[in-house]
């Protein structure tokens, strides 16, 4: 695929999660993709492991928006960088336990690296900041700031 068609099917993996249309998402896919939440190290495989990570965030941000902030591409890989923002209103799945809602907006800045195989997306790893979550979500207090 071309680099312009690799930045629309990220783009449109952002707009499924924005229409709530984890369908969408899932045809862009190949069967066998891999997406990795880098920040807690879990793994989820095939429509299934994506169906499970799209519906983690829904259910825990569901007013939850995302917003393109860049997307470089080529034939083989894109990167997208985005901001979410939402209120946590759902339980929230952590590798340590779910969190209960908060009740707490965020605004959290993301990257996604993604893979491609025969024009669709093969491996997600998404980076984020979680202790930043944690800490707007109140569930761990800001660290302490130091004087230069």
């Amino acid at each position: 695929m071309s680099a312009a068609d690799n930045a629309a099917a990220v783009q449109a993996v952002n707009d499924a999660f924005n229409a709530r249309d984890v369908n969408a998402a899932i045809a862009l896919s190949t069967p066998d993709v891999e997406t990795i939440n880098m920040a807690t190290g879990e793994r989820f495989t095939g429509p299934d492991g994506l169906r499970q990570f799209f519906t983690g965030w829904t259910t825990a941000f569901p007013d939850g928006k995302v917003e393109t902030v860049s997307i470089t591409a080529d034939e083989q890989s894109a990167v997208i960088e985005f901001t979410g923002r939402g209120t946590q209103t759902g339980p929230l799945h952590s590798p340590s336990g779910d969190i209960p809602p908060t009740d707490r907006s965020t605004e959290i800045h993301f990257v996604s690296v993604d893979e491609f195989q025969q024009g669709k997306i093969s491996r997600t790893r998404l980076y984020f900041d979680a202790l930043g979550l944690m800490v707007q979500l109140g569930v761990i207090p800001a660290p302490a700031r130091t004087q230069a």
